[in-house]
């Protein structure tokens, strides 16, 4: 579960579960690392990091 602190854009959940792959596309996050996320929506509305 990631924890949403500013939204830049659009609206998001305060918590959301990110989707991901076990291919080479996958976006390895480490726990309590800060990240600025690109999100987008598969067709299942799963968040997903887009590249």
């Amino acid at each position: 579960m990631l924890k949403v602190l500013r939204t830049v854009r659009g609206h998001m959940p305060p918590g959301l579960a990110l989707y991901s792959e076990n291919t080479g596309s996958r976006f390895p996050m480490e726990v309590g690392g800060r990240y600025l996320l690109l999100l987008a929506r598969d067709r299942n509305y799963r968040y997903f990091v887009d590249p």
